[in-house]
Formats: structure tokens, sequence, C-alpha cells
């Protein structure tokens, strides 16, 4: 290599180091979204996951799968060109489109024996490749290093995956990684074929993520603070169906949302066509959660709650600042002794990590 093209790759490198701490990733996701039930949940929501009883989060996934998986975050905006790109996997094939989707954006490539190999399983160096180009890093990869390592490297300072990683892909790692990618903000311009047969290649917004652009759906992470029943500040509570998060009510459908009183939660919304955002899929975290029958409840000391477990051991649990009580779905706020005194119900603690906003 040239000292010319050395520096011009260097220079690359460090412009995108550079880009790395200013930019924003899109939503910023607690180490407990690693969770592969909460990828399972979102990925369900968004109709990318299509029989989710079937499918087996322990065994190795296959190439053609992980491109279906991959190529269904365009969510039907890209489109198959109808051209056959490899030998081994004809117009027919149930992941056809999906592949010449990748392939066209330079996620996959052709080897010598012009082949894709649909049913190998595929490894965790291919899957970062097609998600860091999808994403619009693949440039940047390249001349990092090129595969696996310079995509390894990006992976890593996206927090897309790890730097040192290897091997054959497991579904459950496999859809983690279509998780996050989801919510990872796309960096660069993406040069996708649209219906009308022309490529796009304006330039995303830095905060946009594959949620935003394809599904209208965004995610925000903040403390539920009402529900129907109950609400933790001097604020009013929400109508039926409804639920206020930090300072902005949702939609929600779910009937246990009194449950979620004082958590830290997850939430991914869409608006309505009344321009009303709707949860469609919410996930706690940060959260200690402890749910007392009024019959195994022993007393409160001022500082700690003392109770008895299924098995018949005391337990206690302490309350600070950070802790909210809820006695048969109402909050108490004062005289939290009085909570403990009750001849039916449930007593519910729930200790907020990151303290109540």
């Amino acid at each position: 290599m040239n000292k010319r093209l050395i520096s011009f790759v260097t220079a690359i490198v460090l412009i995108y180091n550079m880009l790395i701490g200013t930019a924003a990733f899109g939503t910023e996701i607690s180490s407990s979204s690693s969770d592969p039930e909460r990828a399972v949940g979102l990925l369900t929501a968004l109709g990318i996951i299509k029989d989710v009883d079937n499918i087996d989060l322990s065994s190795n996934i296959s190439r053609s799968d992980f491109a279906v998986y991959a190529a269904a975050l365009y969510n039907g905006k890209a489109v198959y060109d109808n051209n056959r790109y490899f030998i081994d996997v004809s117009n027919e094939h149930f992941a056809a489109s999906a592949i010449g989707i990748l392939y066209n954006i330079g996620a996959v490539s052709k080897g010598d024996d012009g082949k894709f190999e649909p049913n190998r399983n595929i490894t965790y160096d291919e899957a970062i490749k097609i998600l860091t180009v999808m994403l619009g890093f693949g440039e940047i990869s390249e001349a990092d290093g090129g595969f696996p390592y310079g995509y390894r490297k990006t992976a890593s300072r996206i927090k897309l995956g790890a730097s040192n990683s290897g091997g054959e892909l497991k579904t459950d790692t496999a859809l983690e990684l279509i998780y996050k990618t989801a919510n990872i903000s796309i960096f660069d311009t993406q040069k996708i074929l649209f219906k009308d047969n022309k490529y796009n290649s304006d330039r995303v917004q830095s905060e946009a993520t594959f949620l935003s652009i394809y599904f209208d759906v965004y995610g925000v992470s903040d403390t539920v603070i009402a529900t129907d029943k109950t609400a933790l500040d001097s604020g009013a509570k929400c109508v039926d169906s409804k639920i206020r998060i930090g300072d902005k009510e949702y939609i929600i459908t779910n009937n246990s949302a009194d449950e979620l009183i004082g958590s830290e939660v997850m939430v991914f919304y869409r608006q309505t066509s009344e321009h009303e955002p709707e949860i469609i899929c919410l996930f706690e975290e940060n959260c200690e959660k402890t749910d007392i029958s009024y019959s195994n409840i022993k007393g409160f000391d001022g500082k700690s709650f003392a109770y008895f477990d299924l098995n018949g051991k005391e337990r206690f649990v302490s309350v600070n600042n950070y802790t909210v009580v809820v006695r048969n779905g109402v909050i108490v706020t004062e005289n939290i002794s009085s909570a403990f005194d009750i001849d039916y119900g449930t007593v519910k603690i729930r200790k907020n990590k990151e303290g109540i906003k």
C-alpha cells in the first residue's frame, strides 16, 4: 500500500472516530435490553417475527433466515429487482428478495463460485457485516481493516456487538443484533432500490433509525408516573387506557398498567391517526419488585417492611426516597405504615434504581 493511500485511509478512520464521539445513536438502551425476550417482543410487534411460537432461540440460524430478518427492517420499502445474483438462490427461493436487497446495498457479496450458501449457518462476522453496512458504516469499516476486523471494530464502537466475537450465530443472538440495529441511528447515505425503481441517495438525518424511518416507531425510557387508578405526583390520574410516562401520556391496551407505577420502563410507540402516541411494546427495567399478599405482611418499622415469603421465611425490604408503595392499586404517599395495615388484597413495592424522576 503506497503512502498516499495509507494517509487517505488514516484520515477516514480519524474522521470516523471523531464522529463516533458526537453522533447520537438513537434510543439509549440499558444493559437489560440484551435479553433475547425483549428482542423477540419488539420484532414480533413490528411483524418482523411472524411465528414466534415456533422459534428455537438456542439453534443456529441459516444465512437465508438471517437475511430475511435483516431485510425486514426496511418494512417492504426496499424491494427485490428480480435479478438472480447467486447460482444457488433461484427467484422462487423464499429468501430471494431479502438476499437481493442485501446484495444491492453491498451487505453480502458473491464468491468466485457464484454461490450464496443459503442453508449454511451464518457466522457472527457475516451478520455483523450485513448490519453494519445497512447502518451506513460499510465504507468506514472497509477503510478500518475490512472483513472481519474492520467490521468488528465498527460494531463495537456503535454498540452493535463485541469486537472479539466469532463463530456461528445462535438465533437468540441474531435477534438481539437485529433489535439493536433497529435502534441505532443510520450514519450515512443509503443506496436502496425503492418501488419506483429509483435509488434513494439522500443523506439520512443523524438521529433517524430503522424504527423511525421505516416503521414510524420511536423509543423512550422514563418512569411510569400515572395510570387510570393512581399517580405518583400531584398530577391527575389518566383516563382509561392511558398511562403517563415522564411528562407524556400514551395509549396502552395492557390491562395491567397499574403494575408498572413507579417503574422505569422502555417503551416503543407510534402515532395514531389522531396524533396520539400508542404503545406497541413496553419493557420494565431498573426496578426491584416485591408483591406481597395481605396475609403474609408482618409490619413496618419506619425504615423497612417485613413480610413472609412463600416458604414462610421472614424477608425485609428497605424503604427510601426511591421506593413506591402501592396498596390495592393506589399509591401511598403519606403514613406509609398504614399501607401494610390491610385485611385484603396486595401491597406492591417498587424500587427504581435510578430514582423516581
